[in-house]
């Protein structure tokens, strides 16, 4: 038995095992050239005109629909406008990150201008009566806005891009 037998049984199991794990190797090297050639499809798909176009029409509708609730909520009850903007913020930074990633350009999430974001959220949510963290947050906005004097952000309302950026 131990000989023969037992050793030819190990043998057929590592070769089972190496044969199986191939084809898992295979499997998922197909998968993944796969979802690469229906990403390139999907983003050519997205680049065409005339997804371009309704795009950037449902992107302008938005964001005059954005403005208008923007100032209603700022007029009627400002003490719930930083709920609106936590909503707005998730929205539009996760539509930011996804998209960031899809083009492997989602480091760039870790901007200043996004870290600023997430400091006045924490200022909103978590740390409300720190004043600290409050001249933190007005010193992050200041800077901010020189920033998007200095890179000359524009208020586009078809291009989603812009109105993240100046969001």
């Amino acid at each position: 038995w131990e000989s023969g037998v037992l050793p030819r049984m190990r043998q057929l199991a590592k070769h089972r095992l190496e044969k199986g794990q191939q084809a898992v190797r295979h499997l998922a090297t197909r998968r993944i050239k796969d979802g690469e050639k229906m990403s390139r499809g999907l983003l050519s798909r997205m680049q065409s005109a005339k997804v371009r176009r309704t795009r950037h029409k449902v992107t302008f509708t938005l964001t005059l629909c954005d403005l208008v609730a923007t100032t209603l909520i700022f007029a009627a009850c400002p003490e719930h406008l930083y709920v609106y903007h936590t909503l707005k913020s998730i929205v539009l930074l996760t539509m930011r990150a996804v998209y960031y990633r899809w083009i492997s350009m989602h480091l760039y999430m870790f901007d200043f201008c996004y870290f600023c974001n997430v400091f006045f959220l924490l200022y909103c949510w978590i740390l409300p009566h720190q004043a600290d963290m409050l001249k933190a947050v007005i010193g992050c906005s200041g800077t901010l806005l020189f920033s998007a004097a200095l890179f000359r952000n524009s208020f586009i309302p078809h291009s989603i891009n812009h109105m993240t950026c100046i969001f």
